[in-house]
């Protein structure tokens, strides 16, 4: 979750407060949707908002209202021998400021930051065993 940040700045007889709003975020998840095609299409998403927080117990059956559910390890032989997926994020911000004597607007272009990182994606799996705590 992105809260709005807020920047207060006092100068004499002013207070100068910017504040950024974050409004979306797109992306690319990095994993192709066939890895063995060289010319898979790679997924990307579109998040509305500012998020919601990570589940403290995820449910493996679903996606989470912005989330995204690998299907592909990134095996070495998958990824150009990286054995990861690149996962780019832009986190989409609106910016204003205000100034106590009644004054401000917004910024006229958001802030648009980007980001690339490679994610490892392996697999986990479980298995119920008869015994104590089984």
């Amino acid at each position: 979750i992105q809260p709005p940040i807020a920047f207060p700045l006092t100068v004499p007889r002013l207070t100068v407060t910017v504040t950024a709003t974050s409004t979306s975020t797109t992306g690319s998840v990095g994993e192709p949707t066939d890895p063995t095609q060289h010319s898979a299409k790679v997924p990307t998403f579109t998040c509305t908002g500012p998020g919601t927080p990570a589940p403290t117990h995820p449910d493996p059956t679903t996606t989470p209202p912005c989330g995204y559910t690998y299907s592909w390890k990134s095996l070495t032989n998958r990824t150009g021998g990286t054995a990861t997926w690149p996962l780019t994020a832009t986190t989409n911000w609106t910016v204003t400021w205000t100034v106590s004597d009644g004054t401000g607007a917004p910024l006229s272009q958001p802030l648009t930051p980007t980001t690339t990182q490679q994610v490892a994606i392996g697999e986990w799996r479980s298995s119920l065993v008869a015994g104590p705590g089984g």
